[in-house]
């Protein structure tokens, strides 16, 4: 006996209103894990590129400090502080992890900044061929750190500032030999130049400079590193708290 057409019609609006239930609940599912998908890609690009960064900028700020400080302290006979200062391991780990639009503008602008304050207490002029040529040591410094960029870490910044130092080193003393008339223009100046100086300043001679500038840039590079990868620690528990909050709501 055949079945009343009514009731095969209400079955089959019930399977069809069944299934587009079960499509749109599906769908909610989808956009919902989407929407989170997309909270967490977010969270992650934020965390990488921001927050992990301001303990780093809070070094700078204490290394430009620093510096001014220990000019100051220099001058008034502390000789075992001559060079150990953080410019060049600041100017080495902000090209290897700052966004670009800081990575050379933070190091060399809080250089800027920290000559304008020492050299107005020395009475000396911010266009010496000295500063130029240690602007540009800096900048080369950089371009180190641009090289490590895409594998920083302490594996690879440690030996980075070694070399950086040997950069900055050569630039200045060599420029120092050039410029200098207390320097003779031959092979044993230049030598003199990278090793002694000038015998007015005997008490503190180039490879002092050196041997300061050497372990000041292996402890500010890893400071510097330190402070990157407690802000990445710190920034991570943040988003994952962030995320799991997202996706209960």
């Amino acid at each position: 006996m055949d079945r009343p057409p009514a009731r095969e019609s209400c079955r089959s609006s019930a399977a069809d209103a069944e299934k587009s239930r079960l499509g749109a609940s599906s769908s909610r599912r989808s956009t919902r894990k989407a929407r989170i998908a997309e909270i967490a890609l977010h969270l992650a690009q934020e965390s990488y590129i921001c927050c992990p960064m301001i303990p780093a900028f809070l070094l700078v700020l204490l290394a430009v400090t620093y510096r001014i400080a220990t000019g100051f302290f220099i001058q008034s006979g502390a000789s075992w502080l001559s060079e150990f200062a953080p410019g060049t391991a600041i100017a080495l780990c902000c090209a290897a992890y700052f966004p670009a639009r800081y990575m050379f503008s933070v190091p060399l602008g809080t250089l800027f900044i920290s000559d304008l304050i020492l050299n107005s207490r020395y009475h000396a002029s911010l266009f010496d061929g000295q500063i130029i040529s240690r602007y540009l040591a800096f900048a080369l410094v950089g371009c180190i750190g641009l090289m490590v960029r895409k594998r920083a870490s302490l594996k690879t910044l440690l030996p980075a500032s070694v070399i950086a130092s040997v950069v900055f080193y050569l630039i200045t003393n060599v420029f120092s030999w050039l410029s200098d008339p207390g320097y003779p223009k031959n092979f044993a100046g230049l030598i003199q130049a990278l090793t002694l100086g000038l015998p007015q300043y005997s008490a503190t001679p180039t490879w002092m400079f050196f041997r300061n500038s050497v372990a000041s840039n292996l402890f500010f590079t890893l400071l510097f590193v330190l402070c990157i990868n407690l802000g990445r620690s710190f920034e991570r528990a943040r988003a994952r708290e962030r995320f799991a909050v997202a996706r209960a709501g």
